[in-house]
């Protein structure tokens, strides 16, 4: 994957749809889920309803980008959320 592919139509739209949902579904909760020591099924399932689970699976398979950017771009937006940054 070259750093051009990283500004494809795709990507950005993923970076867009993991920022809202970190913001809106995780953030506010995020101290209280570090207290409890897990954070809530629910959460999960949300995530899969908004398409932002299973990224490691083949489209064939009912994941999304394969193993490539897309994974990368999630797991960079849960880092940054987990470190308090923005991106």
């Amino acid at each position: 994957m070259s750093h051009q592919d990283w500004g494809t139509p795709e990507l950005r739209a993923l970076r867009g749809t993991t920022t809202e949902f970190g913001s809106r579904e995780a953030l506010p909760y995020q101290d209280q889920w570090e207290r409890e020591g897990s954070s809530p099924r629910a959460l999960s399932l949300l995530a899969g309803q908004r398409g932002l689970w299973g990224f490691a699976f083949p489209e064939s398979a009912g994941g999304g980008f394969g193993v490539g950017g897309g994974t990368v771009e999630i797991l960079r937006q849960r880092a940054a959320r987990s470190l308090g940054l923005t991106s």
